[in-house]
């Protein structure tokens, strides 16, 4: 059997072309993504990035005069499968959860926003939303895998 790889190449333009936000919130993430669009002025769709066998939410909007691409994406991910534990006394069912970003675990969404816009106010924008526990900045160069976060 041959083995097939398949390698992701980033260009350091790529990384330099957009900001991520970090949000902590308890929301759908249709609800966030309708608060987001009130509030900000863009229209965030829903799309899904499929990894092997992970979906993880994500919604995308693509501004048609600047041609900026701005999307939210969830770090977790729910199976359906549920995993049997064998208790001494009960059974446990305990659901399998996945995280986009393994050491960003308490992070609900990553927000990716153009350079071009002024982050600072976008973020205090986003921190204003009902239902929004705490948003900030996220410096990507401490993010081990900013790959995932790369896709079209």
């Amino acid at each position: 059997m041959k083995v097939k790889k398949v390698f992701l190449s980033i260009e350091p333009g790529d990384i330099d072309d957009f900001s991520v936000v970090a949000i902590h919130a308890n929301l759908e993430p249709y609800l966030l993504a309708y608060r987001l669009n009130q509030n900000l002025d863009c229209l965030l769709y829903n799309s899904k990035k499929k990894s092997i066998n992970d979906f993880y939410t994500r919604f995308k909007y693509v501004s048609k005069i600047s041609n900026d691409t701005w999307e939210l994406i969830s770090n977790h991910y729910e199976n359906d499968e549920s995993l049997q534990k064998r208790n001494l006394l009960f059974n446990i069912e305990k659901t399998n959860k996945k995280s986009l970003i393994p050491n960003l675990q308490p992070v609900d969404f990553f927000f990716k926003i153009p350079k071009s816009k002024v982050i600072a106010e976008l973020v205090y924008k986003i921190r204003k939303i009902e239902g929004i526990q705490l948003a900030y900045e996220i410096d990507k160069k401490s993010l081990s895998n900013l790959q995932n976060l790369i896709f079209d």
